[in-house]
C-alpha cells in the first residue's frame, strides 16, 4: 500500500483491469447476504470516524484561518540559494505542517494536500529552514505552483 501511496500521484502506479460481466441479481443477493455484517461495519466505520475527527479538533486542525488576501503565486520566484517545493498533483491544502522560520530535515512532511479524499504528503527533498510560504489552508494548490 505505501509502495502504491507513492507511484498512484506520479502515475507510475500499474492499475489492474479485468473485463467481466455485471449481474445485478446475483450482486442484490449478495449484499442481502451480507446485510447484518455490513450495518455493523457501517457502525464501526462512523464510530471511528467522529472519533478522528475528535482528534483532529483536539489538536487544532479543524480550525481554519485564511488569509484576508491570498498572496499572488503566478509570478513567485525562488531566490538564489533557495529549493522550491511544488505539488505533485491539483489539490486542496489540508495541512501545513512547518512554518516561516522553521528548520526541516530531508524527508520532512511540509504540507499534507487532499485530492478526491486521498491524502498526499509533500515533503522536503532538503535540509534546510523554511524561509518563504505561499501555502494556506483550504487553498487549491495547481502543481508546480504550491
Amino acid at each position: 500500500m505505501l509502495k502504491a501511496r507513492e507511484q498512484f500521484p506520479h502515475g507510475l502506479y500499474p492499475l489492474r483491469v479485468e473485463e467481466t460481466t455485471f449481474n445485478l441479481a446475483e450482486y442484490l443477493r449478495f449484499l442481502d447476504s451480507i446485510s447484518a455484517e455490513a450495518a455493523a461495519f457501517k457502525r464501526h466505520q462512523q464510530e471511528s470516524f467522529h472519533a478522528e475527527r475528535e482528534r483532529w479538533r483536539e489538536a487544532g486542525l479543524l480550525n481554519v484561518v485564511e488569509r484576508e488576501e491570498p498572496p499572488a503565486t503566478e509570478s513567485a520566484s525562488i531566490a538564489d540559494g533557495c529549493e522550491g517545493v511544488s505539488s505533485p498533483v491539483t489539490a486542496s491544502i489540508f495541512q501545513i505542517a512547518v512554518e516561516v522560520g522553521q528548520e526541516v530535515r530531508d524527508g520532512q512532511k511540509l504540507i499534507v494536500l487532499d485530492a478526491m479524499k486521498t491524502e498526499i504528503m509533500v515533503a522536503s527533498h532538503v535540509d534546510g529552514v523554511v524561509k518563504e510560504s505561499t501555502a494556506y489552508r483550504t487553498r487549491w494548490c495547481r502543481v508546480a505552483s504550491c
